[in-house]
């Protein structure tokens, strides 16, 4: 009985080593190259946030969750003449959401050490469902940072880069908005 139960818990602990996930970050400072990566993904009901490069706000932060099979959602920041605005929007509805004063502070912190780098995390966890994370960062009307992602959403980094840190800032303040009903 004591085998037994010793080999449980050996394969139990071997299906929990199997699950880890292990993911790679690449950078590159090209957008084009970071477009193609999920310019082939089925966004169609979003197409025109994303590739809008004539907007009236002078930056737009854009978060895209796309779970398995759904349409998913958008999470806007829109920001003019110091004032921020936001909402969320899907296939049927947009609902606007406040946004607090300390969060504004928090995005205008980030926003102004914000480095133009694109970053893409490949992660080799099949177990779960095929979620996609998008996050855009366009200045002016042109992207000049971003982050994308499939089945895993981070919001710190393991390593030392301070750019990439400020990216898991801006999407975990999105992120949270998103919920707002």
């Amino acid at each position: 009985m004591k085998t037994i139960c010793i080999f449980i818990v050996f394969l139990n602990f071997f299906n929990f080593k199997a699950q880890e996930i292990n993911c790679n970050i690449e950078q590159t400072k090209d957008f084009k190259e970071f477009k193609t990566i999920y310019s082939n993904i089925d966004v169609d009901d979003y197409r025109s946030h994303l590739d809008n490069n004539y907007s009236n706000s002078d930056t737009e932060l854009i978060l895209l969750k796309k779970p398995d099979r759904f349409k998913g959602e958008l999470t806007v920041f829109a920001i003019k003449n110091d004032k921020i605005f936001g909402y969320k929007k899907d296939t049927s509805k947009v609902i606007y959401v406040t946004i607090h004063q300390q969060d504004f502070e928090l995005v205008n912190e980030n926003l102004s050490q914000l480095k133009n780098n694109f970053y893409v995390n490949f992660c080799n966890n099949k177990e779960t469902h095929s979620n996609i994370y998008l996050l855009i960062v366009r200045k002016k009307g042109k992207v000049v940072s971003g982050y994308f992602s499939v089945n895993l959403l981070e919001f710190r980094t393991k390593n030392e880069n301070q750019d990439l840190s400020i990216l898991y800032n801006l999407m975990s303040i999105l992120h949270r908005y998103s919920f707002f009903k």
